[in-house]
């Protein structure tokens, strides 16, 4: 089945960004999915048989940070792979094109039980915020 998968990088449709969200998070999702997308440097997506089945998406937050964002794989495909899928392709397209300079950082912010697997990828846990909720995470290219 993930041999049928197909990766689309920088073209995902703004009513499969919210639908997929809605699907993951069980609720619906309103804000302006139009601008959010829009905001984005890179997106990658899957598809299955049409359907966009999981996805992610790069912000540049400042000069200094990349923020790597809505890592998303909708439930009935989790723990198969996709994921790790998805973030080795935005990570790569980061390293290569995003990430040129030493002061260059690739964020993500992550829940505690999602640590372990940003980890795999080589991001590392930064010290909490007080304003912030989750776990801050950074790659840094050398």
């Amino acid at each position: 089945m993930l041999s049928s998968i197909k990766f689309i990088e920088n073209s995902l449709p703004v009513s499969d960004f919210i639908k997929l969200k809605e699907e993951a998070f069980g609720r619906p999702f309103r804000m302006n999915a139009g601008l959010e997308l829009k905001s984005s440097i890179y997106t990658i997506h899957a598809e299955l048989n049409g359907k966009v089945v999981a996805m992610a998406r790069i912000i540049e937050a400042n000069s200094f940070f990349f923020h790597l964002t809505d890592i998303i794989v909708c439930p009935e495909m989790r723990n198969q792979g996709i994921g790790k899928m998805i973030m080795d392709r935005a990570i790569i397209h980061a390293k290569e094109n995003l990430l040129t300079g030493s002061e260059k950082n690739l964020v993500l912010f992550s829940p505690k039980s999602k640590e372990s697997f940003y980890m795999k990828f080589g991001f590392k846990s930064c010290p909490e915020s007080s304003i912030d909720s989750g776990i801050k995470m950074y790659f840094k290219e050398k």
